[in-house]
């Protein structure tokens, strides 16, 4: 009886696992998502100071405090043309295809 009771838990902690592996797989593709528009909008915030005269550094620090200053430097740079989007470090992972669970199974 007690074998029969841990087989059958091991299936639902089988199924429980495999459960949460698609729930996590669909939050990182969101988080991808909403990463790509950060970047995205971080640029647009590069090019708009560049035309008003506005130091990015600054306003990025007073009113985006979260941002780190490794993503903001990348996107100013590819966002004045310096850097190309594609080749831009950070960027393997995501360019072959792979999750971070995949990478590391």
């Amino acid at each position: 009886m007690k074998a029969r009771m841990t087989v059958d838990r091991l299936d639902a902690i089988a199924r429980e696992i495999e459960a949460a592996l698609k729930k996590a797989d669909k939050a990182h593709a969101r988080s991808n998502d909403l990463i790509v528009s950060v970047d995205r909008l971080i640029a647009e915030g590069a090019r708009l100071c560049d035309r008003l005269g506005v130091s990015f550094n600054k306003w990025l620090k007073e009113k985006c405090p979260n941002v780190g200053k490794s993503r903001a430097y990348e996107q100013r740079a590819i966002a004045l043309g310096l850097k190309d989007r594609r080749r831009s470090p950070g960027r393997h992972a995501q360019a072959i295809g792979k999750t971070h669970r995949q990478v590391f199974r």
